[in-house]
């Protein structure tokens, strides 16, 4: 907040337009120093209200993690009850109605966006010691961008014989569901071999699903 008036802070002089940050006793100014609140000139009822707002502001703070984090949840739980509903991973491979073009051009999309990611993440940091790879492959973004587009609409156009119009949403929902699900993964290194980690993962939950899904177009008797 800013203090509307000159006050002297250890002998040093501090304009009417200096923000100060409040952090329960101390603030800090602009220039980095740490000021304790106690040795400002002010009287106690201010010193109190610039307490009570620190104190407001971290809680603020704290709820709005907490949102965030229910809200990363309800779309993890949501995703996993759809690949439940539908055992997507399986059904995606085995479904007579799938159709393998689309199915294909799918693949080859995200084993390049993975491939890339990878390379860009996990390659250059380790063994370039290149960090800001958005600033010497400025191209990159718009690629992935492309491939990404590609990769959905082929998705889309593959599995729709399967779910028909549900297909979408349950794209989008599983979608949702793995990026929302980076929020409770660490950063660096780790958290994107966790995410790399949790994408196969997700691929292999088939395998534990104890029916053929549901939701799906079955196949006429003389198809089989």
């Amino acid at each position: 907040m800013e203090l509307r008036k000159r006050t002297t802070v250890h002998n040093e002089s501090i304009d009417e337009a200096s923000p100060l940050q409040i952090d329960g006793d101390h603030c800090e100014h602009t220039n980095g120093n740490d000021i304790d609140i106690n040795s400002i000139d002010l009287t106690e009822w201010e010193i109190k209200k610039l307490k009570r707002e620190a104190r407001k502001k971290k809680w603020v703070k704290r709820l709005n993690i907490c949102t965030e984090k229910l809200h990363a949840l309800i779309w993890v739980l949501v995703a996993a009850f759809v690949i439940y509903k539908t055992n997507f991973f399986r059904v995606i491979w085995e479904h007579p109605y799938r159709n393998i073009i689309f199915l294909d051009i799918c693949v080859i999309g995200l084993t390049i966006y993975l491939v890339m990611v990878v390379y860009l993440t996990l390659f250059l940091p380790i063994f370039r010691g290149i960090e800001n790879w958005e600033e010497v492959y400025p191209n990159v973004i718009p690629f992935l961008s492309i491939v990404g587009v590609v990769t959905f609409f082929s998705s889309f156009l593959a599995f729709f014989p399967i779910w028909g119009f549900l297909t979408v949403p349950i794209i989008l929902v599983i979608f949702m569901g793995y990026s929302m699900s980076l929020t409770f993964l660490p950063g660096g290194y780790f958290g994107t071999l966790l995410a790399l980690l949790l994408l196969f993962g997700m691929s292999a939950t088939s395998h534990y699903i104890p029916h053929e899904g549901h939701w799906q177009n079955l196949p006429s008797t003389q198809e089989l």
